[in-house]
């Protein structure tokens, strides 16, 4: 119990910043890039996923952490928060439903 105190202690510099602000619009951004190069690669190349189908499944992710960033803020902000929610979910359902006509 006592080594397991200790863990946690020194992981929670690392949790804090996982959770931040910052990590979150870092990532969202990263997912912005990953787009563009993915679907630009597309184009140029034929190769690859295509693009609906990769914005739908980073549609979703994008909208997962846009909730995240929303999460703090939703007793000042509730419809944000929401409507990210709700457009993971949209993007989510398309995205399988993509997947299910193949």
């Amino acid at each position: 119990m006592n080594t397991d105190s200790a863990l946690r202690r020194r992981l929670r510099p690392f949790f804090r910043a996982l959770a931040a602000d910052g990590m979150i619009l870092f990532m969202l951004a990263v997912v912005v890039i990953e787009a563009t190069v993915l679907v630009l690669w597309h184009r140029q190349t034929g190769n690859g996923p295509a693009p609906v189908e990769l914005l739908t499944f980073l549609g979703a992710g994008g909208s997962l952490m846009v909730s995240m960033y929303f999460l703090r803020r939703v007793d000042r902000h509730p419809l944000p928060y929401a409507f990210a929610l709700l457009s993971a979910l949209g993007f989510h359902a398309v995205h399988v439903l993509l997947l299910w006509g193949r």
